[in-house]
């Protein structure tokens, strides 16, 4: 049986950016949950930058972990079943 650890590695470089991209992703969402309370209350949503800031992080973040995942998947170092 394959696990995760086998296929991604042992140095934890992917499940670091899986946790902090989670972390992004969190904080994406109270900063949204904030935004639509202001807008419910006819208020002038003042954190809307703060959710862009977090939304922008959170597609780096993705972005680096595809590219390591691409990296580690090349043709060449994949095994063949």
């Amino acid at each position: 049986m394959l696990s995760i650890q086998k296929i991604l590695g042992r140095d934890g470089k992917f499940y670091d950016l899986l946790e902090a991209s989670a972390q992004q992703a969190d904080s994406s969402v109270h900063h949204l949950v904030g935004l639509l309370e202001k807008l419910q209350q006819n208020e002038t949503p003042e954190n809307l930058e703060e959710f862009a800031h977090s939304r922008r992080e959170d597609k780096r973040i993705t972005q680096e972990l595809t590219e390591q995942l691409s990296k580690t998947f090349e043709p060449r170092r994949c095994w063949r079943w």
